[in-house]
């Protein structure tokens, strides 16, 4: 065990995320990762948080956000990490970020970077990253409106539109979308059949998306 660290955080109730009850213990960190889990009452650190009558747990991942710009606008993300998030999943209720003009949730935010891709949005965030973890759903919404036209139509989408929200769905899963929302109550997913989530949703299966 490394005798001097950058960071324990000691005498915490460790939940460490299986479900288990908490255990009284220290955690000791260098740079980035956590190196121990146990006893460090021997060991030094450059900084040290007294965690007596203090829970410590992973970090919590919410799950339905919509902070696809936010964490450009404001990279800090404390509303976030003062609750102790550190992963957003965005792009739910079908609002996702491609393509970029139709895209309500940037459509509403300032200056941005430009991208025309998820693999494009991916490096923008790369390149800005935020204090916090962002992994991004594909909005059904936003590619039925790129494809079909923005206001709503209700109308069924021909082949060349299919192809068209297929191709955007497949770049932003192979770009490392972790899967597609939908937001079936919303304009425009709700003038859709099951079929037609039915043959984007199998474009998921390729990848073990969602």
């Amino acid at each position: 065990m490394p005798q001097n660290f950058d960071l324990i955080i000691r005498d915490g109730t460790v939940y460490d995320g299986t479900g288990s009850g908490g255990e009284r213990a220290d955690i000791g960190v260098n740079s980035d990762r956590i190196v121990l889990v146990g006893d460090a009452s021997s060991a030094e650190a450059a900084i040290t948080i007294d965690a007596r009558d203090h829970a410590a747990a992973p970090g919590f991942i919410d799950v339905h956000a919509h902070d696809d710009a936010l964490i450009f606008e404001e990279p800090d993300m404390i509303g976030k990490s003062m609750q102790g998030v550190t992963t957003v999943i965005n792009g739910n209720c079908g609002a996702g970020v491609v393509p970029m003009s139709v895209s309500r949730r940037t459509a509403e935010a300032g200056a941005l970077p430009q991208w025309d891709s998820y693999s494009g949005y991916f490096a923008a965030i790369e390149q800005q990253p935020p204090s916090i973890n962002a992994a991004s759903l594909v909005g059904y919404g936003t590619l039925r409106a790129g494809a079909l036209g923005s206001p709503a139509e209700s109308r069924a989408p021909d082949e060349g539109e299919r192809a068209q929200m297929r191709a955007w769905l497949r770049d932003g899963l192979e770009a490392g979308a972790v899967g597609m929302s939908t937001g079936l109550i919303y304009e425009p997913g709700r003038y859709s059949t099951t079929d037609q989530i039915v043959e984007l949703a199998r474009e998921c299966a390729d990848f073990g998306a969602l």
